[in-house]
């Protein structure tokens, strides 16, 4: 957990009262990679609430410039289908110059994978509104890296700490942090009435593997 008691509760009231988190386990929600998951977090929601938005986006700044490495960033990115607004609103907070990465190339055009200029060498910091498979998150940094830049740090509003995604920031060398984690998501989940305890043991077992929980349940995943 990244951000004080009182905040946490705070972002959870938003994210709940504004239907950024919703369960759902007869019928699973199916992710863009084929995942089943009984866990659905859409950040993307609270773009459409000035007042909310406004306080998250003060809260991923101060936890930026609570960390070390603050002074140290160069450039904001943010995946271009994911995380857009919130990127855009950090680096303006900020005062910092802004890249944002497709999930793949332009069909038209100049054909670039990345909207904005940067130059070789620089530090980015990247800001996603959510961390599941961290899938989005590592096509920007092999597109910042490709591009000659370091990138070593993540923020988000939130994550679900899924062992997978875990294995690769580690492997890439990237350390996130977030405003609120998943036990506390479903913490909170319990508190509200929204989930019964076998209903959070099956959450969790998604967080541990979500392969295994789909395959478990009859799901078929390929990953090609």
């Amino acid at each position: 957990m990244s951000s004080s008691k009182n905040v946490e509760e705070k972002i959870l009231d938003i994210l709940y009262d504004k239907g950024a988190i919703t369960f759902s386990f007869d019928l699973p929600y199916v992710y863009v990679n084929g995942l089943k998951s009984p866990i659905y977090i859409d950040n993307r929601l609270l773009i459409s609430h000035p007042q909310e938005r406004k306080y998250i986006i003060s809260e991923l700044v101060n936890l930026i410039k609570s960390k070390s490495w603050f002074k140290e960033i160069d450039y904001i990115s943010s995946s271009l289908s994911h995380a857009a607004p919130f990127g855009i609103l950090v680096a303006e907070e900020l005062g910092l110059p802004l890249v944002l990465i497709r999930d793949g190339h332009k069909v038209h055009g100049k054909q670039n994978k990345m909207e904005g200029v940067i130059p070789k060498n620089k530090k980015v910091l990247i800001v996603e509104e959510h961390i599941s498979t961290a899938a989005s998150l590592l096509n920007n940094v092999d597109a910042l890296r490709a591009n000659g830049d370091i990138v070593k740090y993540a923020i988000a509003i939130t994550d679900t700490k899924l062992d997978i995604a875990k294995k690769s920031l580690k492997e890439k060398g990237i350390e996130a942090s977030v405003l609120v984690d998943g036990k506390s998501i479903l913490d909170e989940a319990i508190k509200r009435g929204i989930i019964k305890g076998n209903e959070r043991k099956e959450v969790e077992e998604w967080f541990e593997n979500p392969v295994k929980w789909g395959t478990n349940r009859g799901y078929y995943y390929n990953s090609n």
